[in-house]
């Protein structure tokens, strides 16, 4: 999730497209209901470093990336944890450094242009 630049504009969301938007309302609700047991039964693992009220907060939202399944499921944990870390107070430095260490997982040594790629993709950069 990045801001909008100050030089970049973007078109306001009006009632007016609400038709555009009520097929998506609809399959939405579809998915809800038919996938109601097992959001209601959901416990999912949120990130550790969250607090207690941001994983409280989201704990649905990450039952719903991981039944969504593909790559929902991380980038709904690093979007909590980038997200609630700004709410904590975590320095940008602190956020870059945990971030080069989720990227670096086990390994011991990576190309600087092959972590600036990853941090990019990830929207970290």
């Amino acid at each position: 999730m990045r801001s909008r630049r100050i030089d970049k504009s973007v078109e306001r969301l009006r009632h007016s497209h609400d038709v555009d938007f009520k097929p998506l309302a609809r399959m939405a609700a579809r998915w809800s209901i038919d996938n109601q047991n097992e959001l209601s039964d959901a416990d999912p693992d949120v990130p550790q470093n969250l607090h207690d009220r941001a994983a409280d907060n989201w704990r649905p939202l990450i039952a719903i990336a991981d039944l969504a399944g593909g790559e929902w499921p991380a980038r709904a944990r690093r979007t909590a944890i980038k997200l609630s870390a700004e709410e904590q107070g975590k320095s940008a430095r602190t956020q870059l450094l945990s971030d080069i260490r989720e990227i670096l997982g086990d390994r011991d040594k990576i190309t600087s242009s092959e972590l600036v790629t990853r941090l990019v993709d990830t929207g970290n950069l």
